[in-house]
């Protein structure tokens, strides 16, 4: 499926869907390729999972680690590993 495929199904599927209010982050670790990321406050870490929770209803979807999930901000994809002296 298409980019406008997709998009079209992502927004028929988010049609009424409310979410769960503004959050903050904060980085709790660098990988090679983003951070790993965390609510700021306790608060926040409320609202991510909240609104984890809500989207797993529309798109009918809960992975198994759903509950333990580190969420995260990837920039870059790898496409081959650099040699290690790089």
């Amino acid at each position: 499926t298409g980019i406008d495929g997709m998009t079209r199904l992502y927004l028929e599927r988010l049609e009424g869907f409310q979410g769960s209010g503004a959050f903050r982050i904060r980085a709790i670790g660098v990988t090679p390729n983003g951070l790993t990321v965390a609510g700021a406050s306790d608060e926040d870490r409320r609202i991510l999972q909240a609104w984890r929770d809500a989207l797993s209803v529309p798109f009918g979807y809960r992975h198994p680690d759903h509950d333990t999930y580190v969420f995260h901000i990837t920039f870059a994809y790898q496409i081959r590993r650099l040699a290690d002296g790089r």
